[in-house]
């Protein structure tokens, strides 16, 4: 028989006493008693949350106690990469990968149930330090990992520790203007010729004329092009999902209807960024990327990450002509705040706007 007998406040600390038959109690400390009774804002816990509070760090407790009857992390790790497969696109998976394989390298050895905020912290200046990565990164990073100890709680019980994200700068983010895009059309036009130019051609054209994300264009299929209502149909596929898995779609514009129209497929492909046998033309958005960011070195435009270059561009050009909604419809974004990162409003001569009135 064995349990606790009770709470005790003892040098300005609570602590409890786990008791085994005909053993003396074992004492164990929770927490300074002040950090306990108030919020970190100050204000004073109601005795139901004090004793909600008190019993999730005994709770958590326990578990370290039992460690030896959770699995390691990298055990864990495997067992989640296992359920992924075929849950979540190759490219989601390749990155939650890697960010536990940070976290890993970062750490030594030990279980899920003797996972602690200093582990958390020791991951979090490998990020920094070790990987020398830039914010956006490695709060990208931090996200992986907070949604990996989610499932390790949801399956084997392991703490429910609050993975606190590094802030993020406020900052636009920076788009093609139209000459750019016009230099980089040229570019592919005149440079190069076979399946691999048409194959960066058709990414252009479609980035250029609806500002999609990657992986949709990634994903997205010939027969979810509507050239009679002139839409292009975000949805489902059968190892992919939109984001948040809000499927939708975008319009055509009559540049990019022409391209579309004019473009012979084989009637072999299923995908508009095809190898011309059926199956994806690139493994992963990141191959694109680079495909397009060695257009942009070759003319010298620096400073813009191709993919945020074009949805950036999109956004900025809907924006000049008819407001943030309308970009933010087109862009598909949930709040207009987060189109409005896409736009450089010095960009725009409010001495011209003000003749309006």
């Amino acid at each position: 028989m064995h349990g606790i007998v009770g709470l005790i406040i003892e040098n300005n600390l609570y602590k409890y006493q786990v008791y085994q038959e005909s053993t003396r109690p074992k004492r164990y400390t929770l927490c300074n008693v002040e950090l306990a009774d108030n919020f970190p804002s100050g204000r004073s816990r109601p005795i139901d949350q004090l004793q909600i509070y008190l019993q999730k760090l005994i709770d958590q407790k326990l578990l370290q106690m039992s460690s030896n009857t959770t699995p390691s992390v990298k055990v864990a790790a495997k067992e989640w990469f296992s359920y992924l497969k075929g849950v979540v696109a190759k490219n989601t998976l390749y990155q939650y990968s890697l960010s536990v394989e940070y976290y890993l390298k970062s750490t030594k050895p030990h279980t899920l149930a003797n996972v602690s905020i200093k582990h958390l912290s020791d991951f979090r200046k490998f990020l920094k330090n070790g990987k020398n990565l830039k914010a956006y990164t490695i709060r990208k990073h931090q996200r992986h990992l907070a949604t990996f100890f989610k499932y390790c709680l949801d399956q084997h019980g392991s703490p429910d520790l609050k993975i606190k994200k590094d802030p993020l700068p406020k900052k636009k983010i920076r788009g093609y203007s139209k000459e750019q895009l016009a230099s980089i059309e040229k570019l592919m036009l005149s440079r190069y010729s076979g399946s691999i130019w048409l194959l960066h051609l058709r990414i252009h054209m479609l980035l250029s004329q609806t500002g999609i994300r990657g992986g949709e264009l990634l994903n997205l299929k010939l027969e979810q092009i509507d050239l009679a209502n002139k839409k292009i149909w975000i949805q489902d596929t059968e190892t992919w999902s939109p984001k948040k898995g809000v499927e939708g779609w975008v319009p055509i514009s009559d540049k990019l209807l022409e391209f579309i129209t004019n473009d012979k497929r084989d009637s072999s492909e299923r995908w508009y960024i095809d190898k011309g046998d059926g199956r994806h033309g690139y493994a992963l958005v990141n191959g694109m990327t680079h495909a397009l960011a060695r257009y942009q070195k070759r003319l010298g435009i620096t400073g813009i990450k191709p993919l945020h270059g074009y949805r950036a561009y999109v956004a900025k050009t809907l924006y000049a002509q008819h407001g943030i909604i309308e970009a933010q419809r087109i862009l598909r974004h949930s709040d207009p705040m987060m189109t409005w990162k896409y736009i450089d409003d010095t960009d725009f001569n409010l001495h011209s706007v003000v003749q309006l009135l």
